[in-house]
């Protein structure tokens, strides 16, 4: 595909901001948020969407484009396997702070904040209990480091897989969420929609916040389908192959592009040849990936 390749937080192919179709009102929603920011309000945004539809991307043109801007970007993620490592994220949060953080300003911070806050710039020599919540002294001492960084840059706090955050650094989202007035700081967050039950209440809550803007991720039209199966499979691409990969991946940019990689190593097949394997391969190719990526994790 003739766009630019670069790779993701988790080492995941993502391809700029160019790549992007159909997310034009998200995109443009995105830099509205970043306007606000810009002019002194804080907004927040959950980009909410099913595994696939391109949550992380939308997320990773949001943090590229606060840094052209100028703004401090404090970045973090929940992840599937540290969901009880109580306050993770609230710690990718400090040490993010703290690496973007002067030398002197970065001194101060850690003389004022309070210990329990300090204790998130050490370096992880054990988890915390799953129990640990952020009580109101924790997250107000991280809120007030925050608000002391807001004062000299506009700051987004960028927080990918809420579904997957532990608990306590949701109470702290949600800390934030109810101050958003009082200084220059954004959110922008992600999520996938869970069934009824399975979401924390501070996830619900956060959800529900009248300040958080929810942005859903539809699937892939026709249109874009066709752009990207021509760019992968150039004039083989029909309308009987368009229909096909469309069908098979519901739209979806993932499984849509894991298709299409499957299908370009024939280079050889018509057009209804692919259509054909489209509907053969969608599911065996959607697997392969799959097993690939979490063989990155080991045996």
């Amino acid at each position: 595909m003739s766009v630019r390749e670069v790779r993701d937080r988790r080492g995941r192919r993502l391809r700029g901001r160019k790549g992007l179709l159909e997310r034009e009102s998200l995109l443009q929603t995105i830099g509205l948020t970043l306007d606000a920011l810009n002019a002194g309000a804080g907004e927040a945004l959950l980009l909410e969407g099913h595994a696939g539809m391109g949550k992380t991307r939308l997320h990773e043109s949001a943090l590229d484009e606060a840094r052209r801007r100028g703004m401090r970007v404090l970045r973090a993620a929940g992840a599937e396997l540290e969901q009880n490592v109580a306050l993770g994220v609230a710690r990718q949060l400090v040490r993010a702070l703290l690496h973007d953080l002067p030398t002197g300003s970065r001194r101060a911070f850690l003389a004022k904040a309070p210990e329990r806050v300090r204790s998130l710039a050490a370096p992880r020599e054990e988890l915390p209990e799953p129990a640990v919540e952020a009580d109101l002294t924790f997250s107000h001492g991280l809120f007030a480091a925050v608000a002391g960084a807001a004062e000299t840059h506009p700051t987004l706090l960028a927080i990918d897989d809420l579904h997957w955050c532990d608990v306590a650094s949701l109470e702290f989202v949600l800390y934030v969420l109810h101050r958003l007035e009082e200084l220059p700081v954004a959110l922008i967050m992600t999520r996938r929609p869970g069934p009824a039950g399975e979401s924390s209440d501070a996830l619900d809550r956060i959800s529900s916040h009248p300040r958080v803007r929810i942005e859903n991720l539809a699937p892939l039209g026709r249109e874009a389908v066709g752009e990207l199966a021509r760019r992968a499979l150039g004039d083989r691409t029909d309308p009987s192959l368009v229909e096909a990969c469309a069908e098979v991946t519901g739209g979806n940019p993932f499984y849509l592009r894991e298709l299409l990689i499957a299908l370009a190593e024939d280079p050889e097949g018509s057009a209804g040849e692919l259509a054909w394997r489209a509907r053969a391969l969608a599911p065996d190719a959607v697997t392969r990936s799959l097993r690939v990526r979490v063989g990155r994790l080991g045996p």
